[in-house]
């Protein structure tokens, strides 16, 4: 590594560095990443539940509110849309890619809806990249 032991604090300190270095020069290595894109991807859902009401947060930073689709039908609710490959800032001459985790493309999830939530009531809203879904209660 080519550090002694006291610019880190102590040997432990050392390790992880190195290992930090390890892993960064993995990650660049030609080859590692190996990028795939999928036909459809599934956004990350919170969903909670209090006396009047469930609510469901999916997390769809980047996407457009034109390209979400939100339908209930035959006891689901149906989330869809569209979150386009999100750009680099600037480009300067040739863009390699090195390593993409941000999904993009088509998504859909579908949730079988409890009995109770009434479908006449269900409302959204779109805030800081999490559609916000809230399924009233049947009273």
């Amino acid at each position: 590594m080519g550090q002694s032991q006291d610019e880190f604090g102590s040997r432990d300190d050392a390790l992880v560095v190195g290992q930090l270095r390890l892993s960064s020069d993995t990650v660049f290595r030609a080859g590692y990443c190996s990028y795939c894109p999928g036909e459809t991807w599934k956004p990350h859902l919170n969903i909670y539940e209090d006396d009047r009401n469930y609510y469901v947060v999916a997390n769809l930073a980047g996407t457009g509110t034109q390209a979400i689709d939100l339908e209930c039908r035959d006891g689901q609710l149906i989330l869809s849309g569209h979150r386009p490959t999100p750009p680099p800032p600037e480009v300067h001459g040739k863009l390699k890619l090195i390593h993409m985790e941000i999904d993009h493309g088509r998504f859909t999830r579908v949730l079988e809806l409890p009995g109770d939530v009434d479908p006449d009531g269900i409302e959204a809203i779109y805030r800081t990249g999490q559609l916000l879904v809230t399924l009233p209660k049947r009273t």
